[in-house]
């Protein structure tokens, strides 16, 4: 999780102000590195050409998209759910493993028929935990998937989804900070 001094000043923002990058604390870090690397002169610094650049490097640390158009709402799921450990399905605090809601096999596919652009369908993310995961690929093909529930919403509206949901809310949760990931010692 980002500390707080890194957030942005309006989270829900999908870009970024003028005023919020020059507010923003990796603004005042970022510009004299700029400086410092030769990045920019200080005519360039002076004329707000720096303020810009610091505005896409925050914009890219923040995945915010800055310059870029399209639906951040998967964008913005997606940081959630890795942050806070929080399956989208079943809601149990959980270890987390990205679904894309158009699999990657078919992204070629639904490309040629144009269904979905490239950033689409690499951005078009849930954050499952691998119960979930698992039951949602035994569920559908991956041409279905793709075609008819490539969305959350759409998941969530079929019945056997929502019942297995129900299932898995009512089961024990992991904590993400605990020791038991079942991971193999290193040592």
């Amino acid at each position: 999780m980002r500390p707080a001094l890194l957030a942005p000043p309006s989270s829900n923002a999908a870009h970024l102000s003028l005023q919020e990058i020059e507010d923003h604390a990796l603004t005042s870090v970022l510009l004299p590195l700029l400086g410092d690397l030769g990045v920019l002169s200080d005519d360039e610094e002076q004329a707000g050409v720096g303020v810009l650049v610091c505005g896409e490097v925050i914009g890219a640390y923040l995945g915010t998209g800055e310059g870029e158009e399209g639906d951040d709402e998967e964008e913005e799921r997606g940081r959630k759910g890795r942050a806070d450990g929080r399956c989208e399905l079943c809601e149990r605090i959980m270890p987390l493993t990205e679904h894309h809601l158009i699999p990657r096999t078919e992204h070629e596919r639904v490309q040629k028929r144009s269904l979905f652009t490239k950033r689409e369908c690499q951005t078009r993310i849930v954050w499952l935990c691998r119960q979930c995961h698992s039951a949602i690929h035994r569920m559908f093909t991956t041409r279905e998937l793709a075609d008819e529930w490539n969305s959350l919403e759409q998941l969530e509206e079929h019945e056997g989804v929502r019942r297995w949901a129900m299932y898995a809310s009512r089961q024990k949760e992991k904590d993400p900070r605990s020791a038991k990931w079942g991971l193999k010692n290193t040592r």
